[in-house]
């Protein structure tokens, strides 16, 4: 368990403790005037039962999965802000609360311990009975374990016999209805709940009320014997201060009321059996009360794949779909849609172009036929700014404002515009898939090497020289056409040469 989860154990109890504290006050004093103060005492058991109650596990809430916003970008590109942990001062809380605890457990036992030793020195005088030197405050039961009846010194010489009877079955009231250890618990209850004022005035009536109750049982035991008893009382001195387990005789009780009980008869065996029904009753209905108001513990079911989901359709009519434009400062708005089961929380974090981080946290409930009741939490930087809660209808705007309009139009704050139905909300984008690796077929083939240059053309061969004219001919007046010749690349890269044609008359 952390110190924050200890916490909010130690926290609970005293929420029902500070309850409790608040009904004993005026109780105690209606069920002694109609049912004794046996009744009346017996009503303490509401504080023990409350902070039991309040320390057994909550009622549990089956619950959606929370459903993360999902911002949309076709306004404005938000900064979401990424979760932070925030500062967990709850082991601080803890320590201050368990040093309170031990401060005050020292100055209960320093009180115990300084009341024991100014009786001096306590010699036994009979099976349970101690007679000390002292005789402020006494006689007194003391001790929690152990616990011994301890007389004054001058016992015997300050009452008489029927006074010392009395005062004996007192005390030993206290021990049998083990009112000792009820002080232990009142104790421990002040040692946990230090810092509650409450917690000690309560402390103060419950002594009260105890020793009322042991006194109504002696009279009703010795019905003839009041005035006895009440001059018992008188005669006794009151202690400086108290032992804080301790049942004493003669501390600062209001001594007034003590001897006005002595006058009041007992109250009749049907009423008294009646106050005992009643005061069960209220004691089993205040600790159902305490457990029931305990917040429930949420337990959200296993959440279903985004791929089956969106198979198979939601049935329409559990789930909420809030579309949420949010904007801060005049800046542009933010869009942001959520969804859930009806009653399923929401929280939105949005950090706007000046730096400053907006919370908003809420749920929506159905409210009637197309209405939908919404409950936000709008924060800013950590600081809670607003609680609104208004009732939207379908697919019809709903606006927040919170904050002022500048002498320049300009509205400082935050604007929340939104619309509710009870459609599904859309799933979430599927991330893009990353680019498939190339396969080697595709793989892309070297460049070709470059085709070596082709040689360089040859200069046409010289033609041949012309024939010598025949000695036949007397003169060579033969007119020659002249060949031609003409050089053509062949494909392969070499020459083809047309030869020259001859005067057909040779």
């Amino acid at each position: 368990m952390t110190s924050a989860e200890l916490l909010q154990r130690l926290w609970l109890p005293s929420l029902a403790v500070v309850a409790a504290i608040c009904v004993l006050f005026v109780l105690p004093r209606l069920l002694r005037r109609h049912f004794g103060a046996g009744v009346a005492y017996a009503a303490w058991w509401v504080l023990p039962v409350a902070v039991i109650a309040s320390l057994l596990p909550a009622r549990t809430v089956e619950t959606a999965p929370v459903v993360q916003a999902v911002a949309v970008t076709d306004i404005v590109q938000p900064i979401v802000a990424v979760p932070v942990a925030e500062a967990d001062h709850s082991l601080a809380w803890l320590l201050l609360w368990c040093a309170g605890a031990l401060c005050m457990a020292w100055r209960l036992w320093h009180q115990q311990r300084r009341f024991e030793a100014a009786l001096g020195h306590v010699r036994p005088r009979g099976e349970d009975l101690w007679q000390a030197e002292s005789r402020h405050g006494l006689p007194a039961l003391l001790g929690a374990l152990r616990p011994r009846i301890v007389l004054p010194d001058d016992f015997e010489q300050r009452y008489d016999a029927r006074e010392r009877g009395l005062m004996l079955a007192h005390e030993r009231q206290h021990l049998r209805r083990r009112d000792h250890l009820a002080n232990l618990a009142v104790a421990a209850v002040r040692c946990v709940f230090w810092f509650n004022p409450l917690v000690h005035l309560a402390a103060a009536r419950f002594r009260h009320d105890q020793e009322l109750a042991c006194d109504q049982a002696v009279i009703a035991a010795h019905p003839d014997s009041r005035r006895a008893y009440g001059e018992a009382m008188l005669k006794t001195l009151m202690a400086e201060r108290q032992a804080p387990l301790g049942c004493h005789w003669g501390f600062s009780h209001p001594l007034k009321e003590r001897v006005m009980q002595l006058k009041t008869p007992a109250p009749r065996a049907w009423a008294r059996r009646l106050g005992v029904a009643a005061v069960a009753t209220l004691t089993l209905g205040a600790g159902v009360a305490v457990w029931s108001a305990q917040p429930a513990r949420a337990v959200t079911r296993a959440a279903v794949p985004v791929a089956a989901s969106a198979a198979a359709p939601a049935a329409t009519g559990e789930h909420y779909h809030i579309v949420l434009d949010l904007r801060t400062d005049g800046q542009p708005p933010a869009r942001f849609e959520a969804g859930g089961r009806f009653g399923s929380r929401f929280d939105l974090k949005h950090r706007d172009g000046r730096g400053n981080e907006i919370r908003v946290d809420g749920n929506v409930r159905r409210a009637g036929p197309d209405r939908f009741d919404v409950a936000l939490v709008l924060q800013r930087n950590g600081v809670s700014v607003g609680k609104p809660r208004l009732i939207v209808a379908r697919d019809a705007p709903g606006a927040v404002k919170i904050g002022e309009e500048g002498a320049d139009g300009r509205f400082e704050g935050i604007e929340l515009a939104m619309r509710v139905d009870d459609t599904p909300p859309p799933p979430p984008p599927a991330p893009p898939a990353p680019p498939a690796p190339p396969s080697p077929q595709d793989a892309i083939a070297p460049p070709a090497p470059p085709a070596p240059p082709s040689p360089p053309a040859h200069a046409a061969p010289p033609a041949p020289p012309a024939p010598a004219c025949s000695t036949r001919s007397s003169a060579c007046s033969r007119t020659t056409s002249k060949a031609q010749a003409r050089i053509q690349l062949s494909p392969a890269g070499g020459h083809h040469v047309r030869t020259r044609r001859e005067d057909p008359r040779f």
